[in-house]
């Protein structure tokens, strides 16, 4: 059912956007990779639509999968990616009961 990516593809410079890497501790130790997307500084000012939370499927990692949603931070709203364990640069080995319990994690 897994299909993880280790390494990155693309990140956000390819579009011009500044993100930061973010990381959750799983109950079990791990850490939990992520991008938040920065608003460009043309649209600091803009109001603050919302936040959206991404997770990219069951294949690749963030780096292919961020095009889905990167867009959404130009009309207002923070978006987090993460990654599920054993994708990307996150610790661990894909697991589903793993997974599921992660999303729960504090960050």
């Amino acid at each position: 059912m897994f299909q993880p990516l280790k390494h990155q593809i693309y990140s956000p410079e390819v579009v011009h956007f500044a993100y930061d890497d973010i990381y959750v501790k799983t109950a079990d130790g791990l850490r939990i990779h992520g991008w938040k997307l920065r608003v460009s500084e043309k649209r600091a000012s803009q109001q603050h639509a919302g936040s959206l939370i991404f997770f990219h499927g069951n294949g690749e990692n963030i780096s292919t999968q961020f095009g889905n949603v990167y867009w959404r931070v130009e009309y207002g709203y923070d978006v987090y990616l993460f990654e599920y364990r054993g994708y990307g640069q996150s610790q661990g080995e894909p697991e589903l009961d793993a997974i599921v319990v992660d999303y729960y994690a504090e960050p």
